[in-house]
């Protein structure tokens, strides 16, 4: 209750109730407040500023920071208490990283702010607030951290390349040495992640709870590996709030870790199918050199549906390309279908087109690929003397074409029906002669579709990359273009490609 004035001493009642008032929120304020001269004496200093050095608020009073606070403080008050004695301005919302004296195993962080107090226009001394913010900043520092580990574990790598990135992440931001381990097949832990600042923790390090945080790696209601942080150099303790935060680390790190296992073993077995797909090595035929190359869509988890092939066939050769509509088992199932066909079909030497028309029977006759079709480009190679003849037929294909010797690039042969949704197929027969150092270039449409930009690689870019190749080994062609499509897309492919490069000796 305020008292009523004394008779006659209005104005020096009122300034002592100011006084006490003053004194009053100075106090009980939540926040550290001092007052110091112009010598960075305190001359006021509430006990909420006074107890992150350990003391009492009467024990600052007369003595600089620097005498009477942790060794961090005292330029942290030095450098803005100097920058308002020149500019007269206040310096807002700085912060300072530093321990108390109750607490010197972490670093807390505080807001400061400091002013000019004036008398008749002159400075007579410096205030300087100071809020303790350490929990506010923890929070926002654990938010982006598990933001930031999200999206390292989210990318798409291996197991060990995703905890190791989860290592570097949380050195030093949460832990001074950081290791992860999973269980091999029999049980057995490994370690297959660690990062850290300065040297392994030894001694008390190792098993203080304060100092060391393990959590579980857990997938699918499974252990598969542990995470454990400790402190080192910085002295940091650990407790509850930074155990919570390893726990989601655990959780995230242990389901992404098993992603990344599937994963694994989902794009083996989609190599494996897709390597039987394909010849695993082109066979030397007399008077022909031959190249390919082939590089899936996007990551390599689905079996795509582009192959090749080059084989005997009665006393010619057959050069074959084709692409499967769809990706996956189905697509692989009707890959596989066309190639063993193509074979058998080829053995009686036929014409092309009575090849892709008996193939369309073959693909029409299989229960459970009625619905899938494929587009097939059949070029025949006989020699005749020191030339050879191709006999081109296409069903739906991109047309092959031929780079002369003298760097002159067309194509062959004539454009065809896709093979699968009709009983009668158009095809035709297109031949052409190949002279020594001619090349025949079979391709899927994953060359000339890709896309940068909503711009196409085209035909028109690839015939002038051919025609700079001309004469150049079938190797080096197909690598070419290859590498052509792969830099022009600018990265995952979004189709399959396959090039198949016959060139004659």
């Amino acid at each position: 209750m305020i008292e009523d004035p004394p008779a006659g001493g209005g104005e020096a009642w009122e300034l002592r109730e100011s006084r006490e008032l003053l004194d009053t929120i100075i106090t009980c304020a939540p926040l550290g407040f001092g007052l110091l001269d112009l010598e960075m004496r305190f001359v006021r200093v509430n006990q909420e500023l006074a107890g992150i050095g350990g003391r009492s608020a009467d024990a600052l009073t007369g003595r600089r920071p620097q005498e009477v606070m942790p060794a961090a403080w005292g330029e942290a008050l030095a450098g803005p208490f100097r920058r308002v004695l020149e500019s007269g301005d206040p310096v807002d919302d700085l912060e300072i990283t530093a321990p108390t004296a109750a607490d010197a195993g972490r670093d807390h962080v505080w807001l400061a702010s400091w002013y000019p107090v004036r008398h008749d226009d002159e400075i007579v001394a410096v205030g300087v607030f100071v809020a303790d913010i350490s929990d506010r900043v923890r929070a926002e520092r654990g938010l982006q951290l598990l933001f930031d580990v999200g999206e390292a574990l989210d990318a798409t790598l291996g197991v060990e390349e995703r905890l190791a990135r989860l290592a570097d992440l949380v050195v030093p931001t949460l832990a001074d040495f950081c290791t992860i381990e999973v269980s091999d097949p029999s049980g057995e832990p490994r370690t297959v992640a660690g990062a850290a600042v300065g040297r392994e923790p030894a001694g008390p390090g190792l098993t203080d709870p304060a100092r060391r945080v393990a959590a579980p790696l857990r997938a699918r209601g499974r252990e598969i590996g542990t995470l454990t942080l400790w402190s080192g150099p910085s002295g940091r303790v650990y407790d509850e709030a930074d155990r919570r935060v390893a726990l989601q680390l655990g959780r995230r790190a242990g389901l992404a870790a098993d992603n990344a296992r599937l994963y694994d073993e989902q794009r083996l077995i989609a190599n494996t199918l897709q390597r039987s797909l394909l010849p695993p090595a082109l066979p030397a035929i007399t008077g022909l050199e031959s190249a390919a190359r082939y590089s899936p869509m996007g990551d390599g988890v689905e079996v795509g549906g582009d192959f090749y092939d080059l084989f005997a066939a009665g006393s010619s050769c057959v050069a074959v390309i084709g692409d499967v509509c769809g990706k996956g088992v189905e697509a692989a199932a009707l890959t596989a279908l066309l190639r063993h066909s193509l074979r058998a079909l080829a053995r009686d030497d036929p014409e092309p087109t009575a090849a892709l028309e008996r193939l369309n029977e073959a693909i029409i006759a299989e229960r459970g690929l009625e619905h899938r079709f494929s587009t097939v480009a059949y070029a025949r190679l006989a020699t005749r003397g020191p030339a050879v003849a191709a006999t081109v037929a296409s069903a739906g294909h991109p047309l092959p074409l031929v780079i002369r010797a003298g760097g002159v690039v067309e194509a062959l042969g004539r454009p065809g029906t896709i093979l699968g949704p009709f009983s009668e197929v158009r095809v035709h027969d297109e031949e052409a002669e190949l002279a020594s150092g001619d090349a025949l270039v079979l391709y899927t449409d994953g060359v000339v579709e890709a896309r940068r930009e909503g711009e196409m690689f085209g035909e028109e870019r690839l015939r002038s990359l051919l025609a700079g190749l001309a004469g150049s080994p079938p190797a080096e062609v197909a690598g070419a273009v290859e590498q052509a499509v792969v830099a022009f897309h600018g990265g995952p492919l979004a189709d399959d490609l396959a090039i198949l490069v016959v060139r004659v000796d």
